[in-house]
């Protein structure tokens, strides 16, 4: 929650500043009607706690202004406003309310209750009577900053649930990262690029649970920005473009394997002619929704690069099916047939419309005799692979195979990749 408080006594807004913080609010204070205004025209707040008393002007005419201002725009004519001052007559307050104020006090006043009145106000602007908020299996009580989910209580810092509130009060609206800082921070903070999607992340009990962990949250932003029409940003100093999710049938770009090529830190040890020889000999595959891209128990001779779209590895064991992982643009797949001519351990099923190219074993085994560096790599991806694999189901997974000394050395040995060039 932004809160701007309108006060020239620097006692009294400090005062307000430290025990609105302590509530989880982002504070900015303005001494005067012309601060106040700047700060109105630079960023959207959700409440203006706002003194009538100023030293440039009546506070009346700073709420004139906003409850005038046009829509859309800065300052946000619905904005919650708070009138706190020393004027305790009855026709000051009813003046104050019928000005377009939603809420009076009177100078001195209790913090706890001021703390009570804005969250009243906050309330009210969202459209809810109740004092807790329940999404889904998820309860939050903003009175005394706590969550629970499914009847368990969950452990989040004072920045973690104030993400979380935020993103609860906006439903069903998505928030871009810049909304959600202009509602976090103030301006006295200086904000990392990455300050959001550190609160982003996620806790689970047990690494048996992260992959369901990664995958809900995986899921519920990749709907919610299909549903808004957003468009999917690329990876931080990554080259490959934003892909709009075109029409399956669009023309791809002549430069789409080479593009996809130089965003994956896989092949960034190749040159620009060992890049362009590989992309020309790429083959591009279109799945449909709900298509198969590879099958359980058979090998893959070619490495799989997504480019668009998001897959479900799932593998079927009897009458059950088990959900090993989820793979997305810039995720490669088919390394175990490549490298190993090991079978896949479960189905890849499209979740989405998927696109992705195909690089072919003879062409790749080239590669990797000049470049074995890169090879090495596809062996340590496996071996992760595999082991995380392991804490689904062990039939078949033994330590030694899935030791990536072990797996460098069988590779060596199948791509006849001489010692000497091995670093």
């Amino acid at each position: 929650m932004r809160v701007l408080v309108v006060e020239d006594d620097e006692g009294i807004a400090e005062g307000l500043r430290a025990n609105l913080r302590q509530q989880g609010a982002a504070v900015d204070v303005a001494g005067s009607m012309t601060a106040a205004w700047a700060a109105l025209r630079t960023e959207p707040f959700d409440v203006m706690l706002l003194d009538l008393g100023l030293p440039d002007a009546d506070g009346s005419e700073l709420l004139r202004r906003v409850r005038g201002s046009p829509v859309p725009g800065l300052p946000d004519p619905s904005m919650s406003v708070l009138i706190m001052t020393a004027r305790d007559e009855v026709a000051s307050r009813i003046a104050g309310l019928d000005m377009g104020a939603d809420d009076y006090v009177v100078k001195p006043f209790d913090a706890g209750e001021l703390a009570a009145r804005i969250r009243a106000l906050r309330r009210r602007s969202s459209g809810r009577a109740n004092a807790t908020f329940r999404c889904g299996e998820i309860d939050i009580d903003p009175i005394h900053r706590t969550v629970s989910r499914g009847g368990a209580s969950v452990d989040l810092s004072a920045r973690e649930f104030a993400v979380l509130l935020t993103l609860v009060e906006a439903r069903p609206r998505v928030l871009s990262r810049a909304q959600i800082e202009a509602k976090l921070y103030n301006f006295d903070q200086v904000l990392d690029s990455n300050a959001i999607e550190f609160e982003l992340s996620f806790r689970v009990s047990g690494l048996g649970e992260a992959t369901a962990a990664r995958n809900e949250v995986y899921d519920l932003v990749y709907r919610h920005i299909k549903a808004s029409g957003l468009q999917l940003a690329s990876p931080a100093g990554s080259s490959l473009p934003p892909a709009a999710d075109p029409p399956e049938d669009a023309g791809k770009h002549p430069n789409s394997a080479w593009r996809l090529l130089n965003a994956i830190p896989l092949f960034s040890t190749l040159t620009e002619d060992e890049k362009e020889s590989l992309a020309a000999d790429m083959k591009r595959l279109t799945f449909r929704k709900d298509a198969l891209i590879a099958t359980q128990d058979t090998s893959l001779t070619s490495l799989m690069v997504v480019r668009r779209g998001v897959a479900v590895v799932e593998r079927k064991e009897g009458n059950e099916t088990i959900e090993l992982a989820r793979i997305a643009p810039g995720d490669l797949f088919g390394e175990r047939g490549v490298l190993m001519g090991a079978l896949e351990p479960a189905n890849i099923r499209a979740l989405t419309s998927v696109v992705v190219y195909e690089i072919a074993k003879d062409h790749l085994a080239a590669i990797m005799q000049e470049r074995p560096a890169l090879a090495e790599e596809l062996g340590l991806l496996l071996s992760r692979r595999i082991e995380s694999e392991k804490h689904h189901f062990s039939a078949g997974v033994s330590a030694e195979a899935s030791h990536p000394t072990t797996l460098t050395t069988r590779i060596r040995h199948l791509f006849q990749i001489p010692h000497s060039t091995w670093s």
